[in-house]
This record gives C-alpha cells, sequence and structure tokens, in this order.
C-alpha cells in the first residue's frame, strides 16, 4: 500500500486495520456478509480511535507509527 506519512492518518489508519483484520479467516466468510462487516466495524473503530489519540505531526510529537 502507498500512502502519505504523518501528519496524514490515512496509510496508518489503513495499515491498523488491515494488521487487525490480519488475525482472522476472512476467506471463510462471506463477503459483505454480517460477520465481515461486522469484523471491518470493529477494527475501523479502534484504529480510528488510535488515530484520533495518537496522530499528529512528528515534527513536534512521536508518532508510534509502527505500533
Amino acid at each position: 500500500m502507498c500512502s502519505m506519512g504523518p501528519p496524514s492518518s490515512g496509510g496508518t489508519t489503513m495499515l491498523a486495520i488491515l494488521g487487525i483484520l490480519e488475525g482472522f479467516d476472512l476467506a471463510a466468510l462471506t463477503p459483505y456478509g454480517p460477520d465481515a462487516v461486522h469484523l471491518y466495524a470493529q477494527a475501523s473503530e479502534l484504529a480510528y480511535a488510535d488515530r484520533n489519540l495518537y496522530s499528529a505531526d512528528p515534527a513536534f510529537v512521536s508518532v508510534p507509527v509502527k505500533g
């Protein structure tokens, strides 16, 4: 995935969502089925909560990109 780095939060947020979903067997779920949508929604909620807490301009604040 190619994206802007901080202070843009698009790339880090999407990578967080994908990292969370990596722990689930999504291939076993029905595409756009309730279980798949639920997992994506929950992963997104957590990733966006982290974005709101940690996203900032790295020139002024330490942004935990690897975490």
